[in-house]
């Protein structure tokens, strides 16, 4: 895990790209705190920020140079399956010179192009600067578990690095946004790839690479896909639940036993549900020694796993620790928007970075339980889009048309109950595309001043209709796969994480599992008996029953009563010499506070994007 950063000039005076440089280092450290290498040529610079988990010597250091010259690169993340690859391979002609992964994978970059990431199983994003092409390739992971944008500057060079804060940090990139990405945020949360909330900077989508040529005195720049999610209607392989289950299984297993690799302490993450439970007791099974746990409590959460993650613990045998906290109040919200650097609009966010600042001071690697109700169904959302849609279906088409007419109407759209009529539909995905929505009235927020012949690029709904040859329940889980997960998720948990210079390492994203469930019989990811039915099925006799048959708890903090209290702060939003005061509609604003305060419907979510759009404009101030 590192942070990574760069830049391809045709021509650049040595000072301007120190200066570069230092502030990119500068802004990255906190990814890194163990070591900082800075590599260049005529043409290239190369910089990497360390935090060591595999061969914690200085063999290991980046950038790194292949052993035929023809290579440098720098790269984030961990590339788990590395003892394989490297068993597999040919030894450079001088020996290895390290016990890395880093090592392993730039020389299969090497020898055999960019083609040879098809065999590694990991988390990554990367550079790798060839100087006799005079070409840069910068690829992302599969899911997207790790960050990487790029940007052109204001005199041509080309940028990257982990994170947006790096290619601001000098001026040299515009601090530019626009109406519609700004929508897109207050809908989702979020900006989905390759846009983010920067015109002038973009985002490598996962499973891709960019490759970066200069040539004639130009830099060009080529995005290409080699990874995706298997084809809607490809054959799944199998035809009984058991033998897929057998592979489920198998699989799982090998994703937590090389995930276990480290040269440091590890730990895992463990609430007591289904998906940590499973990753700590595979874990505790293959670990040498015991395993460490950590379950923590927010005094303000008004609920707590204790009880249950202890239970767990005590069934396999791990050290456990309680992790009692208080996460930040909105009073943190402009440090929350520093750290996350782009528009990310999760209020888990607070909780997630108490978490991994707790659990840094115990170890430098811990595994998660991320990806299970993405890769299993687990969200009742899914269910809940099956239910309705089927229930919609039985209601006149002229009711249900009227009804959703009344819902675009105001004030009904602000009241309790509005958002059942708004999703009226017989079609799942259209219905799913207004359940990711923040506001689902309209696809132009209220709050936002409409401005002429502008739309709105959806991309859960250019998502959903990609996926459409699915089963539902699969198109809905390939949707978030696509958008949800690497956009909110991923982003949330890697910057928590890495603010701290800890690693998390999620085996429930391994993408062979991915595979394996796109291809499955919708049957047996969900039953009678809930969702997660594979790991109902494969691990309930080996946990505790609690594990299994207890609700679904969220993982968050009291926003709503925060919302409710801290009236100074809400109101700032009319505040007509605010930052985001001419992108927004007082009136809508006004009437959004005065819904949640009254408790006409709980507007926490939308409020909570509001305040984190206006302390992004209040650190950044981007033109409009």
């Amino acid at each position: 895990m590192c942070g990574i950063y760069g830049e391809v000039v045709v021509e650049a005076p040595e000072e301007l790209r120190t200066t570069f440089a230092r502030s990119a280092a500068a802004s990255l450290r906190h990814r890194g705190p163990d070591g900082e290498g800075v590599w260049s040529d005529d043409h290239c610079l190369l910089g990497h920020l360390r935090l060591a988990i595999i061969d914690l010597t200085t063999h290991a250091a980046q950038p790194m140079k292949s052993a035929s010259g023809r290579s440098h690169m720098v790269f984030n993340g961990e590339i788990y399956n590395f003892v394989e690859l490297r068993a597999a391979m040919r030894p450079p002609d001088n020996g290895w010179r390290s016990t890395s992964d880093t090592e392993v994978l730039l020389e299969a970059l090497d020898r055999d192009g960019p083609e040879a990431i098809s065999k590694a199983l990991g988390m990554f994003a990367l550079a790798v600067w060839s100087p006799f092409k005079r070409e840069l390739l910068l690829m992302r992971d599969r899911l997207g578990k790790k960050p990487l944008y790029y940007a052109r500057t204001v005199d041509g060079r080309l940028r990257f690095a982990s994170e947006v804060d790096a290619l601001l940090r000098d001026g040299a990139v515009h601090r530019e946004t626009t109406a519609d990405r700004i929508a897109e945020f207050l809908q989702l949360g979020y900006v989905a790839a390759p846009r983010t909330a920067f015109t002038s900077i973009h985002a490598v989508p996962p499973g891709c690479w960019l490759r970066i040529t200069l040539e004639d005195g130009a830099i060009t720049h080529e995005l290409q896909r080699y990874w995706d999610l298997p084809a809607p209607g490809a054959a799944p392989g199998f035809r009984d639940i058991q033998s897929w289950s057998e592979q489920f299984e198998h699989t799982l297993r090998d994703a937590v036993r090389i995930r276990l690799r480290a040269d440091v302490p590890l730990g895992a993450f463990l609430s007591g549900g289904i998906d940590s439970s499973v990753i700590s007791l595979l874990a505790s099974q293959q670990i040498p020694g015991k395993l460490r746990t950590f379950t923590v409590d927010f005094e303000e959460g008004g609920w707590s796993e204790g009880p249950f993650a202890a239970e767990v613990a005590a069934h396999i045998g791990s050290e456990h620790v309680e992790l009692r906290l208080s996460p930040d109040s909105l009073s943190s919200i402009p440090d929350l928007v520093a750290t996350y650097g782009d528009l990310h609009g999760d209020s888990s966010a607070l909780p997630t970075i108490a978490l991994c600042r707790a659990a840094r001071q115990y170890v430098t690697v811990a595994l998660a339980g991320d990806g299970g109700d993405e890769l299993l169904g687990g969200y009742t959302r899914y269910a809940g889009a099956l239910r309705t849609t089927a229930t919609a279906a039985r209601i006149p088409r002229p009711a249900v048309a009227l009804a959703r007419l009344l819902a675009r109407r105001r004030p009904l759209a602000w009241m309790r109950g509005a958002s059942r009529i708004a999703r009226l539909s017989g079609d799942p995905a259209e219905y799913y595309a207004r359940e990711m929505r923040g506001y689902l009235a309209d696809p132009w927020p209220a709050v936002l001043r409409r401005p002429p012949s502008r739309s709105w690029p959806d991309p859960v709904a250019a998502s959903l209709a990609e996926q459409a040859g699915r089963p539902p329940l699969l198109q809905f889980m390939a949707c978030d796969a696509k958008t949800y997960l690497p956009e909110d998720i991923l982003v949330k948990v890697d910057r928590a994480s890495m603010a701290y210079g800890l690693e998390v390492r999620a085996p429930l994203l391994d993408h062979r599992l991915m595979e394996l469930v796109m291809g499955a019989d919708p049957t047996w990811l969900t039953g009678p008996g809930g969702s997660k039915r594979p790991l109902r099925r494969l691990f309930g006799p080996r946990l505790p029953a609690s594990v299994f048959n207890r609700p679904k708890m969220g993982f968050g903090v009291p926003v709503a009563r925060w919302l409710r209290e801290s009236t100074d702060q809400t109101q700032a939003l009319l505040d007509p010499t605010a930052a985001v005061a001419p992108l927004l509609e007082p009136w809508a604003v006004r009437r959004l506070l005065l819904s949640h305060r009254l408790r006409m419907n709980d507007e926490s979510g939308r409020i909570w994007r509001l305040l984190v759009l206006q302390a992004w404009f209040e650190l950044w101030r981007p033109t409009l």
